[in-house]
């Protein structure tokens, strides 16, 4: 998809943006699609993804085929530096690869690092860290902290 981005567009989009420091994450402060995520009108009937415009705006033209993935988890993160190209996540992973991100997250090893080396997205990897997804892969499953 070819998305128009003059600056008009630009200039909307970051109006919705709460920037940081370079390395934070981004708050996306605009509408979201029915799964909680950024959406932005270019003035086409359906809105599109506020990821894909952020990554869209450091990469360019976004492949076919190619995904905008983040490697910091947060779902309202906008930060183009938290946002990578990768395949669709689940094609990708196999049982092996499964038990193997579990196990090294478990070791300590950085959930950014592996979304990228494995070319997943962070929620991905929160999925099956967590035993929501690849129940029956195996390998250490994270406990989840409950909130106050």
């Amino acid at each position: 998809m070819n998305l128009k981005l003059d600056w008009k567009a630009q200039a909307r989009f970051w109006a919705k943006v709460k920037q940081g420091k370079p390395n934070d994450d981004w708050f996306w402060t605009g509408a979201v699609d029915s799964q909680g995520y950024p959406a932005f009108g270019l003035g086409t009937s359906n809105a599109v993804s506020g990821r894909r415009v952020a990554a869209t705006m450091r990469y360019g033209e976004i492949p076919p085929g190619k995904y905008v993935s983040d490697t910091c988890g947060y779902i309202m993160c906008v930060n183009p530096a938290h946002l990578v190209l990768s395949e669709q996540a689940r094609a990708k992973l196999t049982t092996e690869k499964v038990v193997e991100i579990r196990t090294r997250a478990a070791a300590g090893e950085s959930r950014a690092k592996l979304c990228v080396e494995y070319g997943v997205t962070a929620k991905a990897v929160s999925e099956l860290l967590r035993g929501l997804t690849w129940k029956n892969a195996g390998g250490p499953i994270a406990k989840t902290r409950k909130r106050k």
